[in-house]
């Protein structure tokens, strides 16, 4: 079974040292927007703008994301089972 170990700050590892781009948290949110009304939305992308994180969204359309967001984002599309910048 795997350990997990909670962060001691916002962007510290358990050690208490920063962590480099190469070990920065990543989090993935299939579809999650979707489920959400405008509010928690609004709250999830603005929370989701932190720097000290790499984020992979899944959605089955844009019009979930405002549009600073959408701006920040690396979008990409998949088709045929390939992936193609958006």
């Amino acid at each position: 079974m795997a350990e997990l170990n909670t962060l001691s700050g916002p962007n510290l590892l358990p050690s208490g040292r920063r962590h480099q781009a190469a070990d920065a948290p990543v989090l993935l949110l299939d579809d999650l927007l979707s489920e959400l009304d405008a509010e928690r939305r609004t709250h999830l992308l603005a929370t989701l703008a932190h720097p000290d994180q790499q984020t992979l969204i899944t959605a089955t359309g844009m019009e979930d994301f405002d549009a600073p967001f959408l701006e920040r984002a690396r979008k990409m599309r998949v088709a045929g089972a390939q992936l193609y910048p958006w």
